[in-house]
């Protein structure tokens, strides 16, 4: 009966020692990437080191595949491993007695897993030790395996049954429509199960323990560590300062961001806070696929001021990491490839609005980066291109106009009053070229793209547009505006009066800026001006001067040609209006 009672104890202990084995490769791999295996020149060191080998067991590469075998014929049955039949029987019982049949393998392990918060301490250690192993080798969980044999042998094949690799892979297939329900109901239990600790998930934790422990030690959750390292990224990018998070965390840092961006559900903080918002304004939208973080990024300005704080928080770092932004990289991914073909950490965004006119853009994704754009338009600092080149000139200019806003602190939006001032400046000529190049295309895009894209006119003019622009589509809002001030149909001294005279002299600035009049002369731009640079009024003077030319030409051949006079004297008027509209628009400017 002793002999009996020893034997029942091997195999936790050996059990016991695979898993030590497992920590000391992988403290032991990340010293070795982060430092250069610095040797000992203390004898004592050397004396220590060989009495903690000693008290510790390796175990033959033999005897672990033989146990790891055991574990997978275990899973396979119906039979827990002694630890959890150990130490889990009062939970069992207390949360597993009901709605499980013997038949059903590996259900009490996923209930007990379900249950994770609520177990007592010793049951949850040995859950918690399983499943770091089960997200090593997925293998070990047959109910998802099972139900995603199909997906694995079409998609995953080529993955590793071990080192998280295969459930990394089911887990970017989650969404494809060949993918099984109970596959996507497995995987999601996973992902929402490794939320509740970093050690569940063998990836991350590989690749960012370093960082974790150096910067937040301090965050229980997994998902606290994932905003933790997140706001490390975003501070020391728009910052300017040498990054904190390594390449290895970074991209599996941009893996787990990219699964919270897929699921709302998956972000405790952004779904608590966002609770009473989803139900008033994304009742009828499915879960999953991004598609309820997009909704509450369209009814933005109804949020309740927790959520949009919240949202905006979380939205800072796609536009810094823009390959974790799940919307964008699945609804564009076909537009990237053809546009782009970026790789790492380029500007995507940046990339596909230089085509948001070309027919080849996807409709659904030109909406997804328009809606990008207008976020970076309400705070420059993340728009990184304009940012970049125009941070010297907001020093100089603008400084003074934005006094009462600290640009580093990244919790606070600008709502556009950056990109005004440089607008300003713009049109007085005092910008630097590259600086001057980045803020045109922002001008142009608002007037030929879509409206919004200028936040501080789209806030101003809501109403009026609602009143007297409705029917006009989005790139044609600006022009119809125009139209209605110069009829007097906007009431002055009001905010959308001040924004739309605001649009006419940056028209003036550079004429494609002014869309119906830059499309009704394109092909005399393109024959008077076409050496001309843009900005600065330069185009429009010339354009205007060329007019005045066109006008003598004309007086002339009528006056040999003896015909009406009225024609003169409507030459003569329009000769007056237009010589008045550039002097107008120039003194403004």
């Amino acid at each position: 009966n002793d002999d009996d009672g020893k034997a029942s104890l091997i195999l936790p202990c050996l059990y016991h020692h695979m898993r030590e084995m497992n920590d000391d490769e992988e403290s032991d791999g990340k010293l070795s990437r982060n430092k250069n295996n610095k040797q000992d020149s203390d004898d004592g060191d050397g004396d220590n080191k060989n009495n903690n080998s000693e008290k510790s067991i390796k175990l033959s590469k033999f005897c672990v595949f033989e146990l790891k075998r055991l574990l997978l014929d275990r899973a396979k049955s119906i039979d827990l491993i002694p630890e959890i039949q150990d130490n889990c029987a009062t939970d069992l019982a207390q949360f597993c007695s009901r709605g499980i049949t013997n038949n059903q393998k590996g259900e009490e392990l996923r209930c007990l897993q379900a249950s994770f918060k609520d177990l007592q301490e010793d049951c949850q250690r040995a859950v918690a030790n399983y499943t770091v192993e089960e997200n090593k080798d997925i293998r070990l969980d047959q109910i998802l395996m099972n139900a995603c044999l199909p997906t694995i042998e079409e998609f995953c094949s080529d993955k590793r049954e071990e080192k998280g690799e295969l459930l990394e892979c089911l887990i970017r297939q989650k969404n494809n429509p060949k993918m099984q329900f109970k596959c996507k109901i497995g995987i999601e239990h996973h992902q929402l199960l490794n939320l509740e600790d970093v050690s569940f998930n063998f990836k991350f934790k590989r690749a960012c323990q370093s960082e974790i422990n150096e910067h937040c030690t301090t965050q229980k959750s997994k998902l606290t560590v994932i905003h933790c390292l997140s706001e490390l990224v975003l501070n020391d990018t728009l910052l300017d300062q040498s990054q904190r998070v390594g390449d290895n965390c970074r991209q599996q840092l941009r893996f787990e961001l990219f699964q919270l961006n897929e699921n709302i559900q998956l972000d405790s903080e952004l779904f608590s806070a966002c609770t009473n918002d989803l139900k008033k304004f994304c009742v009828k939208v499915q879960s999953g696929k991004g598609k309820l973080r997009e909704c509450l990024k369209d009814n933005q300005k109804s949020l309740s001021s927790e959520c949009s704080k919240v949202l905006f928080k979380h939205e800072q770092i796609n536009l810094v990491d823009q390959n974790a932004d799940y919307n964008l990289q699945s609804k564009c991914k076909n537009s990237i490839q053809h546009f782009c073909h970026v790789d790492g950490d380029q500007d995507i965004i940046g990339c596909l609005r230089k085509h948001l006119l070309d027919p080849a853009l996807d409709s659904s994704c030109r909406m997804i980066v328009i809606n990008r754009i207008m976020l970076q338009n309400k705070d420059a600092r993340f728009n990184p291109s304009l940012w970049k080149s125009c941070s010297k000139d907001v020093n100089i200019h603008c400084r003074n106009e934005l006094n009462d806003l600290d640009l580093n602190d990244l919790n606070k939006m600008l709502e556009g009053r950056l990109l005004k001032c440089l607008k300003k400046k713009f049109v007085m000529d005092k910008l630097s070229k590259p600086c001057g190049n980045e803020v045109e295309q922002v001008m142009r895009e608002a007037a030929n793209v879509d409206y919004r894209l200028d936040p501080m006119l789209a806030e101003a003019c809501l109403n009026d547009i609602e009143r007297l622009c409705a029917n006009d589509p989005n790139d044609k809002k600006e022009d119809c505006l125009r139209l209605k001030f110069q009829k007097g149909e906007i009431v002055p001294k009001t905010n959308c009066f001040e924004e739309v005279r605001r649009i006419i002299i940056e028209g003036a600035a550079d004429i494609f800026i002014d869309h119906e009049l830059s499309q009704l002369c394109s092909n005399d731009l393109s024959r008077f001006c076409n050496d001309v640079p843009p900005g600065a009024s330069q185009r429009m003077l010339l354009f205007f001067f060329n007019f005045h030319l066109l006008y003598v030409f004309i007086e002339r051949k009528i006056f040999i040609m003896k015909k009406k006079f009225f024609i003169i004297f409507i030459l003569l008027k329009i000769k007056k209006i237009l010589y008045v509209y550039v002097f107008l628009v120039t003194l403004r400017a």
